[in-house]
């Protein structure tokens, strides 16, 4: 998710489902719909796959652990 253009886009889609599935106002932020809805911004999960898989098939140290759950902060 180097380009934001691309990142926004999906932001975007994500936002109209997460508005249809908690049946909140378009005023409400995006963050705030992701913890309404209990759903992860598919920003984080695109991020979180690429980093799995450049761990396992793009680089060369196979000692890496990596975990699929990501930290809240």
């Amino acid at each position: 998710m180097s380009l934001k253009s691309c990142k926004d886009k999906i932001i975007r889609v994500q936002r109209i489902i997460n508005i249809k599935i908690a049946k909140a106002y378009r005023a409400v932020s995006n963050e705030a719909l992701c913890v309404l809805t209990g759903l992860t911004p598919i920003a984080v999960n695109i991020e979180e796959m690429a980093k799995l898989y450049e761990h396992t098939k793009g680089s060369s140290n196979k000692n890496v652990i990596v975990y699929n759950d990501m930290e809240v902060k």
